[in-house]
């Protein structure tokens, strides 16, 4: 006996992802996502979270918050910069646009929180440096995916997502390695598991 699942049903899911930016502290990282989604009617709501452990360097040089310094203060050093990023996305979905070969194609939008974080640290002189900052966006997105492998309730889906996030104010004296607006492209292979 075949079991049948039902089209649309609730689904949580896991997420490898690539990520790729116009911004050079968070550079093109991979990242991890969990999602949840519950259909409403034709069309179905979604919640995601990612992290990405962002981009990893190193420089000799002065590490500063951007304040001006008098020459006295100036103290050279290794610096290492460690940045990463959370995101908590709300988008709508439009679940099977249509099918082909049993594949469905799926178009959705939404809004984005993104918060992103750096440490600035001298290798030698153990002096550290922070940056934070919140960056609300939109995006866009667009999938294909397949349901019920071997008649399991498991969902496996391609998707790409294309962000735009808002440029911010800043004091003009400080370092803010985030401020301006970043274009993010994700690619996503989400694991599902339906309900």
């Amino acid at each position: 006996m075949l079991l049948h699942f039902t089209s649309y049903s609730q689904e949580i899911g896991i997420a490898p992802i690539k990520i790729w930016t116009n911004n050079i502290e968070i550079g093109n990282p991979a990242g991890f996502g969990v999602y949840f989604f519950q259909p409403i009617g034709r069309l179905g709501i979604k919640l995601e979270y990612v992290l990405s452990t962002g981009n990893s360097r190193s420089y000799y040089g002065i590490l500063n918050g951007g304040f001006l310094l008098s020459p006295e203060e100036y103290i050279y050093d290794s610096v290492s910069i460690k940045s990463k990023f959370h995101a908590f996305e709300l988008s709508l979905h439009l679940p099977k646009l249509f099918e082909l070969f049993k594949n469905n194609f799926n178009i959705g939008a939404g809004v984005t929180f993104d918060y992103f974080s750096q440490e600035k640290k001298g290798l030698n002189n153990g002096q550290k440096l922070s940056t934070d900052e919140n960056k609300p966006g939109f995006f866009y997105s667009f999938s294909i995916s397949r349901e019920n492998f071997f008649n399991l309730p498991f969902k496996l889906e391609l998707l790409f997502k294309h962000k735009a996030l808002r440029s911010g104010s800043f004091a003009t004296d400080t370092e803010q390695p985030f401020t301006d607006a970043i274009d993010v492209k994700e690619l996503q292979l989400n694991l599902g598991y339906i309900f």
